[in-house]
């Protein structure tokens, strides 16, 4: 959950991108992945409550690992990384995010 009045820009379903906004989220979680499905790249955005040492990983439903999106320490807010998928097959992908 964000506390304040951050401003946002929306695609009407849901918050793409949050902007201009010093608040600091309550909660560590995945906050969304847009588009989703996804052809070639999807943008993947998620809260983090407190400075930490952080891994965002992409695994297919078999548990394999198919891509390390970051991993490394990171201050709270709201980040942001892309899932460029062009060299992976279609399908049905989990992301773990772990700190």
């Amino acid at each position: 959950m964000l506390e304040g009045q951050p401003v946002y820009r929306t695609d009407g379903l849901l918050v793409v991108r949050l902007e201009g906004s010093s608040v600091v989220p309550d909660e560590f979680g995945i906050v969304s992945a847009y588009p989703n499905p996804f052809n070639a790249a999807t943008t993947i955005t998620y809260s983090l409550s407190s400075a930490s040492r952080l891994s965002v990983q992409v695994f297919d439903p078999t548990g394999r690992r198919m891509s390390t999106l970051f991993e490394g320490y990171q201050q709270p807010g709201i980040h942001t990384r892309t899932l460029i998928a062009t060299n992976l097959p279609s399908g049905l992908y989990f992301v773990r995010l772990e700190a």
